[in-house]
């Protein structure tokens, strides 16, 4: 080859370190770590909630997930140089919400009010379960926990109930005097009554102190 027989060694590629490279993103590992550590976060919780719950299974586990959401906070902490803030921490143990969906179906409302009486129910125990583990006596005897209990079973009750019965259809006579009584009052059908005959001004000429200072005919 010509670089052999020149005694030159061939041109190797320049390399770029991936930290210099603009178009690398370098935001992508913080936030994958910040994700690993809401994860594990999450997974920790819920172990020791299974284990308060009394799984044999989940109280062997709890102490490696622990060690897990510690490491992977610390792993995010040396990249980001911050710690997860509480309204994270918050959100990532968060219940999810009831979705609700735009369908105006019967079985999908149903299941609407039936997650959200759940929520209550979880919400209330979970407050009252926090005050059991500690032994101690829960703020006000527990009345607004168990009130979101009763909320949530009133919730699920209604919507395992009978559906509610379809409007009824209005007869050919009822439609024509409800239109007669619209055309009448000459305004959209806010209400059956008439609206009041508008009210002449109100002049100085009409004031009865005025009309006995007039001459007499």
């Amino acid at each position: 080859m010509a670089d052999d027989q020149d005694g030159r060694e061939p041109e190797r590629p320049s390399l770029k370190v991936v930290s210099d490279n603009p178009s690398v993103d370098k935001t992508r590992p913080i936030q994958f770590a910040k994700e690993e550590a809401e994860r594990t976060l999450a997974v920790a919780a819920a172990t020791m909630l299974r284990t308060i719950a009394g799984s044999d299974g989940a109280a062997a586990a709890l102490r490696n997930d622990m060690l897990r959401a510690l490491r992977a906070e610390g792993e995010y902490q040396a990249l980001s140089g911050q710690w997860l803030t509480s309204w994270e921490r918050k959100e990532a143990l968060a219940l999810a919400q009831p979705h609700w969906e735009q369908d105006e179906s019967d079985r999908r409302y149903r299941k609407f009010e039936r997650d959200g009486g759940m929520q209550n129910i979880v919400q209330g125990s979970l407050r009252l379960a926090a005050h059991q583990v500690l032994g101690e006596e829960p703020h006000f005897g527990g009345k607004y926990s168990e009130r979101l209990i009763d909320q949530g079973m009133a919730a699920i009750e209604q919507a395992k109930g009978p559906p509610p019965p379809p409007p009824k259809l209005l007869t050919k006579k009822q439609r024509a005097e409800q239109k007669a009584a619209w055309a009448d009052a000459k305004y959209l059908p806010l209400g059956d009554v008439k609206p009041e005959p508008l009210r002449k001004r109100w002049s100085p000429l009409e004031s009865k102190s005025y009309r006995d200072l007039k001459p007499r005919d």
